[in-house]
């Protein structure tokens, strides 16, 4: 399992004259093993500064992370600067002292390394630009991963059983000396699975289901370096599960298969899935739906189109089933009065903003676009700046949805949309101040936490009316500000 937490830091020390985290000794911070730390930091003023390691490489525009473990978990990081604006790499070290840091890892924009609860030393993240001119907004999060124990094949996870299905992942996974390839020449982060045939007759072999362009090799023997190479396996396409792989190969009951996974760039280490069933391959489906939402008792979003794969039209509603890996495209396209606010699908959050929503279909997902009226103005149009290919980019813009109240805690989660890349707020007396980001056109949830007198109310009459401020600061620097009024309810006050 893969857990990912939307965790906002803010600088670890106040007071740099530079770039927030331009300094190793005033970092942002985040947490191990799941956080998002630096919220959008910019390195356009960033510096390197003296003694600082891998100086004189990339854009000499440095930005530092410091990852404070949790004592109850330890295993394997996964720190991803992807989302950042230009291209970037990353250094991990562990140390507290600029002058004495050990050197972990380092990488494109996805490294993944150990890591353990020491009360003692740090785990840091040097942050750069790939190339001399790379800057711009760097973001980093980093995801936990379990102890990886099957990465060479003395230790190959065992499997049984004629239906099998396993999910793992191949983070910090590396070749052994010896080891054949499985697909593709670029295999260098196998990881390894042992089966034995429970009966004799074709059985297929597959990777639907998983995150990553796998290859997978099937083999027999004793040894990593003079095993026989029964079949490997690439892509299935369009017919079978997209870039993942797929063997369908005859076996002998009682005999010892040896499996291993594998992906074409170590950049794409992740979660991967493997897949045993007697018989011809058959790909894994996945349910698409698309749908429109409420927001509020009087405006109903979705009042445009959106234009599924094949060129479906969905209005309102619609639903297919779809091969895992079938690259799926959304079109939205608004009724005259009416803009497009953004998508809502974890998927399509992931996309940059516009009316177009692009991803690989990976389990059953739904997908709705969010369409809001155009703002009456007596004087037309806001002006918009014109971006690097001479459009037109969209004025930020922020809007709260209906509240979901929890009347069992006595809390509440306000839905909250921005045009783009934005660090969000939710401030007001008597409540918890809470705070998010987004790297692109999203809907992020606030918590809303009463506080105080409010807390006594809700907990004495059962009922609070609280008035939050939600601010958003959007990347290009604009800051937008709203209102909503959160009514809370607890079903079970105490008299």
């Amino acid at each position: 399992m893969i857990l990912a937490c939307l965790l906002i830091a803010t600088p670890a020390t106040a007071g740099d004259e530079n770039a927030p985290g331009d300094s190793f000794a005033h970092p942002w911070s985040a947490l191990l093993p799941e956080g998002h730390g630096g919220a959008f930091s910019s390195t356009l003023d960033a510096t390197t500064e003296p003694g600082e390691p891998e100086a004189g490489t990339g854009a000499g525009a440095s930005i530092w992370y410091k990852l404070l473990p949790n004592p109850y978990r330890s295993g394997i990081a996964l720190a991803n600067s992807c989302d950042s604006t230009f291209d970037s790499k990353i250094d991990v070290y562990k140390g507290n002292e600029l002058a004495s840091l050990t050197k972990l890892a380092s990488g494109g924009c996805r490294v993944g390394f150990e890591f353990e609860w020491d009360p003692d030393e740090y785990y840091r993240i040097r942050l750069d630009g790939r190339n001399p001119g790379d800057r711009g907004w760097g973001s980093l999060y980093t995801r936990y991963f379990p102890p990886l124990l099957n990465d060479d094949l003395a230790d190959a996870q065992v499997l049984s059983g004629s239906s099998v299905s396993v999910t793992g992942h191949n983070v910090t996974a590396t070749r052994e000396a010896g080891e054949p390839s499985h697909g593709s020449p670029q295999n260098e982060n196998s990881v390894w699975f042992k089966w034995t045939a429970p009966t004799t007759g074709e059985f297929t072999f597959d990777t639907c289901g998983g995150k990553i362009d796998t290859t997978l090799g099937l083999h027999q023997g004793a040894r990593v370096d003079t095993l026989t190479t029964l079949a490997v396996s690439d892509d299935t396409g369009p017919a079978g599960c997209g870039s993942r792989s797929a063997i369908t190969e005859a076996v002998e009951a009682g005999e010892e298969y040896l499996l291993a996974v594998d992906v074409k760039a170590s950049s794409q280490t992740a979660n991967l899935n493997l897949r045993i069933s007697p018989g011809p391959f058959v790909p894994l489906t996945h349910t698409l739906k698309v749908t429109t939402v409420e927001t509020t008792p009087h405006q109903v979003f979705g009042t445009g189109t959106t234009f599924a794969p094949g060129g479906l039209n969905c209005g309102s509603v619609c639903s297919v089933e779809l091969n895992d890996g079938t690259p799926v495209s959304f079109t939205a396209v608004p009724d005259p009065g009416f803009e497009l606010s953004g998508f809502g699908s974890q998927e399509c959050n992931k996309q940059p903003w516009g009316g177009n929503c692009q991803f690989e279909l990976t389990r059953d997902a739904e997908v709705f676009a969010v369409f809001v009226p155009v703002p009456e103005s007596d004087d037309g149009p806001p002006p918009s700046e014109p971006d690097s290919d001479g459009g037109a980019k969209p004025e930020p813009t922020l809007r709260t949805g209906r509240p979901r109240i929890d009347p069992v805690t006595g809390t509440a989660k306000l839905p909250v949309s921005v045009s783009s890349a934005a660090v969000i707020s939710l401030k007001g007396a008597g409540v918890k101040n809470r705070r998010a980001s987004t790297g692109r056109a999203n809907t992020v949830k606030l918590e809303v936490i009463p506080t105080g007198k409010t807390k006594r109310r809700l907990r004495r009459t059962g009922r609070a009316r609280i008035r939050v401020t939600v601010p958003a600061r959007f990347r290009n620097g604009a800051t937008v500000t709203t209102s909503a009024v959160v009514k809370l309810k607890l079903a079970d006050p105490v008299s």
